[in-house]
């Protein structure tokens, strides 16, 4: 599998309030210059990401306005799963215009970076390993398309870790009940 990961810089001439969401922007600016792409390809195999400001992404939590200050620079993501979108549309994410319109005013942006990746798929037998530093919550995959609400997880989970501190435990010989029941709080 083969990855493509753009980074764009955009920089707002005026003050412009937009969606809290702005990974919406930055899709509402890809749109802008690239009009109508094949079916599908805005389903899965593009993603975009949050409108960063040095680093720390930019969004809102509803309650106030988002404004993105003029003469700022914001950067965001694409990234393109070359596999499913093909070599050729990819190839137009190549090219942005250097002005774009949006939400009444306009923005100056630009190709910063360009990155290709390439993934091996896992074989059978072998394992990822993933650390997490903090526990996270992850959302459960589902098909394209669905669009049922959304299911989250903590990972790790709490009762499998503690349950297998008991089961480690017992290996030392550490006298350890056979089940752990966990209380809400």
């Amino acid at each position: 599998m083969r990855f493509l990961r753009l980074g764009y810089s955009l920089v707002p001439d005026s003050d412009l309030v937009v969606q809290a969401l702005t990974s919406r922007v930055s899709k509402q600016v890809v749109f802008r210059w690239l009009g109508e792409l094949p079916t599908g390809v805005f389903e899965g195999p593009v993603k975009f990401s949050f409108l960063f400001d040095g680093g720390r992404p930019v969004w809102g939590e509803g309650v106030e306005p988002v404004v993105l200050q003029g003469g700022s620079r914001y950067r965001f993501f694409v990234v393109l799963d070359l596999q499913r979108v093909g070599d050729d549309v990819a190839a137009r994410f190549y090219s942005p215009p250097s002005r774009v319109q949006l939400y009444g005013g306009y923005a100056s942006l630009g190709l910063e970076e360009v990155l290709l990746e390439s993934v091996e798929p896992l074989e059978r037998g072998q394992f990822l390993s993933v650390k997490f530093v903090t526990p996270a919550l992850l959302q459960y995959p589902k098909p394209p398309g669905v669009k049922s609400p959304s299911v989250h997880s903590l990972y790790p989970q709490p009762r499998l870790v503690v349950l297998s501190l008991l089961q480690r435990a017992r290996v030392y010989g550490v006298e350890a009940p056979l089940s752990l029941r966990l209380r809400p709080f």
